[in-house]
């Protein structure tokens, strides 16, 4: 527990001038909102650590949607409590809370369970707007937001190897490349960690080399229709 703190406490140190961390995006999967219907997709992003030995130790990291509100989101309601009470899923918690599937896969969170990670400070947060839409009949609010924030946090021992599947990130069906962006830092077990990465975006925008190679491709497709 200690070593993982200490991580923590490294990662306002990272520097975009280390290197050792590859941040992957999915392909993405079709899923539909099962309240509303609404069409979306689904990518699974994930880090590996290059380092022989190297496994991933702690994250700080922050995927936002600057053009508005594009990140799927649930929330469950408890209008027990005094004043009403939200509880976010930032967190793999869905599948021991009850949530079905369908629901499962059109959530936005960090694919750790809350009780495999330790906070510095603060935890996980999203930020659904709860007043767009009406609560279902399980009490569960679907709408979107801008962010979801892990803050500094520590991995378990179980859950550090050198690839870790960091979040699942839901946007609207066949969203323009770059409408989410990653930020933040990862810390793993060698020495000169953590490590900043370059702003990743989903969907992935296309490199130069591809953006000619499409160019190329359109312009035979034309000359072929001439």
């Amino acid at each position: 527990m200690k070593k993982i703190l200490a991580l923590i406490a490294m990662m306002s140190f990272a520097t975009l001038a280390q290197a050792g961390i590859i941040v992957n995006v999915s392909a993405p999967t079709p899923v539909a909102d099962p309240f509303n219907g609404a069409l979306l997709d689904s990518y699974i992003v994930s880090i590996t650590a290059t380092g022989g030995g190297e496994v991933v130790t702690a994250v700080d990291v922050s995927f936002d949607s600057p053009s508005g509100k594009q990140l799927h989101q649930e929330m469950t309601f408890k209008p027990g409590f005094l004043p009403p009470h939200y509880n976010t899923t930032a967190m793999n918690d869905m599948a021991a809370a009850g949530f079905p599937a369908d629901y499962i896969a059109a959530d936005t969170h960090f694919l750790m369970p809350t009780t495999l990670v330790v906070w510095s400070a603060a935890v996980a947060t999203e930020d659904l707007d709860e007043t767009i839409l009406p609560r279902d009949s399980f009490d569960v609010w679907h709408s979107y937001g801008v962010s979801l924030k892990s803050n500094p946090m520590g991995l378990s021992n179980a859950l550090q190897t050198s690839l870790v599947q960091l979040a699942q990130i839901v946007i609207p069906r066949n969203s323009q490349p770059g409408v989410v962006e990653l930020t933040g830092t990862v810390a793993t077990n060698q020495v000169g960690n953590p490590v900043a990465f370059n702003k990743v975006y989903i969907p992935p925008i296309p490199e130069p080399a591809t953006l000619v190679l499409l160019g190329i491709g359109s312009l035979l497709g034309l000359r072929r229709r001439k």
